[in-house]
């Protein structure tokens, strides 16, 4: 701009002022005007970037700023403030202060945080980055809540809000907010968990109770802490537990063990086939058994228990109406043992009654003891026509029938003839207890005080007064009962408890209302059930099934050999599986034992289920470990995610899971995530690995969007596919990749940044100069366009690109060729163009450089000119000065 001013107020302006008389060579002007228009020219192209703090600023950039103390601050404003701009621009961007803080920027439609995606890993672990306090995660649909889309059936997610995790495939609201229960797991088909740490498994269950826990096919679990282990079983009352088949526990601490069995009184406990328990803590065992009565036992084959405490032994004993179920009443059937033909020809071999009256065939025996039928008893002295007298120590013999002494029938009913209201009966021994030295080793008595009946064989004190509970019942081989209502049964068993009953074998019920069944099997615990052999059920309300289980929690159940549930409402099944936190379940054999953080109360860390598949006890291994805080894991015992999933070893596969479809394109080894078989066949992530005829090498990989019908190929809906039959072409959007890797629309490779190759010259040979450049960039010619249907490609979107047939023309090196369709068709490959450029850029170069030589050669005949020019301008003021001198004198 000086130069423009120098120039003009010389050769313009100046030139005005002379009036003719001094005017320089207009060419001359002409030619330094153009000079300095060329001058300017290459002035404005050389600062065509803005630099702030710097001298030169990147040529690719419109403004450079440099600092090294300092940056630059965009706008700062809240969330109200960012969304409140009208018509934001394209690429607007601001800094949001509160809310979810950081750079905003506005891409046309909506804004967006530039966070950088929504996980990221910190110290190893994996997390999202956006709200961890409240976001929830979901995998195969947008959102929690069933939105009626059949394509989001199959999903699993986690529910932050309730910390409740679900996975399987769901088609109704089952999995919606509402009905998702906090710390609750359901995974499966239509399953629902909606109580407080309910657990579902399997199909269509409901554990809607709190601490529920539902597994198997349509089965609920409504009450607080019920199991439901099984197909069709119903669980609504609190602490109890259903397993098997069609089975219904529905009172308070009740189960239901077996097929068709319901157990609903409080209590009650009922095992067999189509069994019922619906006194309180009354028990049903065997087939077709009920016990109604509290605290009644129904043993054997359509036997019923109707009174208070009652005990039915045998098969097809006879029914009757009690007088009460609920209380004692002495006229009440105390032990039936039935020896019926079939229900309908029933009969009893043994009728005791609470008052002590023994029947044997008959119903409703109405003396001590009433007997239908022959009694034989052989002294020495039997004849006919004597009856069986006692002396004062009770020895009988058989008298004459003058001597008749204890007994007499009266109206058909036999009865003591001393005192019916104090006497107590004896048979075996002259006394109720053991007498030493003497054989009453073997005897049967009722003990009229304690209306207490024994009988079979004992060796030592276990029937004497101490050990005989009031209204207690102890058959067998040295067997006691000494609670209040207690039964035993069989050898050595031991009623301890009030209103316990041992049977078998060593079987000792030391608990109050405990039953302890089998061979040596211990239930100490207050109403526990220890069955099997070698079970111990020491926690109050535990039970025990199977052999050398212990279940030491209170409301724990250990079942199979080995287990053991330690921790409260916990279970433990299968072989040496342990379950020692709250409300853990331990299933298959030799799980992981972990150390429980507590035992008594919920703790996000414990273990909720334990699938263990351990060689041995030395060898403890967990198939699949799920902690109360949601996190999951297969072949890993210490999941850190909602599902882990780990391989045993190598050539072990860790997640295979294999559709139902008959086809064999369908049926080999494969993993498929969103696989519907019905009339839509959707595929969403699948792979499969065909085995058969030509293919037999080969794995494909599929990730599908979903077809209408069966009749679809194969393919005809892929969103990505690696093909392993031809050469592992992996396909995006196509259903036939021709090439290593082939996409069908957009790629983006977020960040910025190139592809890398490998370019170490240790690895290349035939190394040769590429001289193509701006020459055959100039003959190139851009297009748009769009594909057409025989491309197979979308026909929608538009295109900017080459034509391959002209391209071959001018780059034949950057066309190729495939084959479809048994036709051969051109592609491109432009990774040439990018060294075509390199060159092009060289050759504007070094033309840029001749250009700028030439500049320099310019600017100094320019500058020669100028001072050539100053030089005339001075001679032209001094002739000047003269010529105005000559008019002064002229004038004068």
């Amino acid at each position: 701009m000086r130069m423009l001013r120098i120039f003009c107020r010389k050769y313009v302006f100046r030139s005005k002022s002379i009036q003719g008389k001094f005017a320089p060579n207009v060419f001359t002007i002409m030619k330094y005007f153009t000079l300095l228009l060329f001058y300017l020219l290459f002035i404005t192209c050389g600062f065509a970037q803005v630099g702030i703090n710097t001298t030169s600023p990147d040529a690719s950039s419109a403004l450079d700023i440099s600092s090294t103390d300092k940056g630059i601050l965009i706008p700062r404003m809240t969330e109200i403030q960012r969304t409140a701009i009208v018509l934001p621009a394209i690429g607007l961007l601001v800094y949001q202060t509160n809310g979810e803080e950081g750079f905003w920027y506005y891409n046309g439609t909506s804004w967006t945080s530039l966070k950088g995606g929504e996980f990221k890993s910190t110290s190893g672990i994996v997390h999202n980055t956006t709200n961890t306090a409240v976001d929830d995660f979901v995998f195969g649909a947008t959102q929690l809540d069933q939105d009626g889309n059949p394509d989001h059936y199959n999903k699993f997610f986690f529910n932050k809000e309730k910390a409740a995790f679900r996975a399987g495939q769901v088609g109704d609201n089952a999995w919606n907010n509402v009905n998702t229960g906090i710390c609750s797991v359901a995974m499966g088909f239509n399953n629902l968990a909606s109580g407080l740490g309910s657990t579902s498994f399997g199909v269509g269950n409901q554990a809607s109770g709190g601490i529920a826990t539902a597994i198997g096919e349509y089965s609920q679990a409504t009450g607080y802490s019920s199991i439901a282990l099984g197909a069709n079983l119903i669980v609504s009352g609190n602490y109890a537990i259903g397993i098997g088949y069609d089975n219904d526990a529905t009172n308070t601490n009740s189960i239901a063990i077996g097929n068709y069995s319901t157990a609903n009184g409080e209590g009650a406990f009922a095992i067999g086939n189509n069994s019922l328990a619906s006194g309180y803590y009354s028990t049903a065992i065997g087939s077709a058994n009920i016990s109604s009565g509290n605290l009644s036992i129904a043993l054997g084959n359509s036997n019923t228990a109707l009174s208070f405490g009652e005990m039915t032994l045998g098969l097809n004993a006879t029914n009757y109406v009690p007088l009460s179920t609920t209380s004692f009443n002495s006229s009440d059937r105390l032990l039936s043992v039935g020896n019926g033909v079939n229900t309908s020809n029933r009969s009893n071999a043994l009728t005791i009654l609470k008052n002590g009256n023994v029947g044997i065939g008959v119903e409703n025996p109405e003396a001590t003891l009433d007997l239908v039928g022959t009694l034989k008893f052989q002294d020495g002295n039997q004849a006919v026509g004597k009856v069986l007298v006692s002396d004062a120590d009770g020895n009988a013999t058989w008298e004459v029938v003058s001597n008749f002494g204890e007994f007499q029938s009266i109206a058909g009913v036999v009865q003591n003839t001393t005192n019916t209201a104090n006497d107590d009966f004896v048979f075996g021994s002259s006394a109720l207890g053991n007498i030493a030295g003497t054989g009453d080793d073997r005897r049967m008595f009722f003990d009229k005080s304690k209306g207490a009946f024994r009988a079979g064989s004992v060796f030592s004190d276990q029937w004497d007064d101490g050990n005989v509970g009031n209204f207690s019942v102890a058959i067998g081989f040295n067997p006691i009962a000494s609670g209040v209502f207690s039964n035993a049964l069989g050898i050595g068993a031991k009623a301890l408890g009030d209103r316990s009953t041992a049977i078998g074998e060593g079987s000792i019920a030391s608990g109050q209302s405990a039953t302890a069944f089998g061979a040596f099997t211990n239930a100490s615990g207050f109403f526990s059930t220890a069955m099997g052999r070698y079970t111990n059920a020491l926690g109050a309300f535990s039970t025990t099934f199977g052999e050398t289980t212990t279940a030491s929690g209170n409301c724990s159940t250990a079942m199979g050999r080995n287990s053991v549930a330690s921790g409260g409402n916990s279970i433990a099944l299968g072989l040496s599986t342990q379950a020692s936190s709250f409300c853990e379940t331990a299933l298959g054999l030799n799980n992981l034992v972990f150390t429980s953080l507590s035992t008594t109360s919920f703790d996000a860390n414990d273990v909720l289920l334990s699938v263990g598949n351990g060689v041995n006890t030395s060898n403890r291994s967990n198939a699949l470990t799920i902690l109360k805080n949601g996190n999951s894991a297969l072949g890993n015992h210490t999941p850190t995610a909602r599902m882990d999933i780990e391989g045993a070893a190598l050539g072990v596969i860790p997640l295979q899971l294999r559709g139902g479809n008959n086809n064999d394109v369908y049926n080999f080894n494969q993993v498929t995530f969103g696989w519907n078989n019905d009339d839509s066949y959707r595929h969403n992530i699948r792979t499969r690995h065909n085995g058969v005829g030509d293919e037999g090498n080969s794995i494909d990989f599929f990730v599908w969007d979903y077809g209408t019908d069966s009749s679809e190929t194969i393919g005809t809906k892929h969103v990505m596919t690696i093909d392993g039959i031809g050469n592992g072409a992996l396909g995006i959007a196509t259903t036939a990749p021709n090439y290593t890797l082939e996409v069908n629309g957009d790629a983006a490779k977020p960040g910025g940044g190139t592809f890398i190759a490998t370019s170490d010259s240790r690895l290349k040979q035939n190394i040769n100069p590429y001289t193509k450049g701006l020459d055959e960039v100039l003959l190139i010619n851009p297009v748009t366009y769009q594909y057409n249907k025989q491309s197979g490609f979308d026909t929608k979107p538009v295109y900017t690109g080459v034509i391959a047939q002209e391209l071959k023309e001018i780059a034949p090196e950057m066309v190729g060729t495939f084959t479809k369709d048994n036709t051969e068709y051109y592609n491109v490959d432009t990774s040439a163009l990018t060294f075509m450029l390199v060159n092009s850029i060289k050759k504007l170069s070094e033309e840029n450089n001749a250009v700028k030589s030439t500049n320099e050669v310019l600017q100094k005949q320019l500058n020669l000119l100028e001072r050539k020019n100053e030089e005339l301008e001075k001679q032209y003021r001094e002739m000047t000065i003269r010529l105005e001198k000559i008019e002064d004198l002229l004038s004068d």
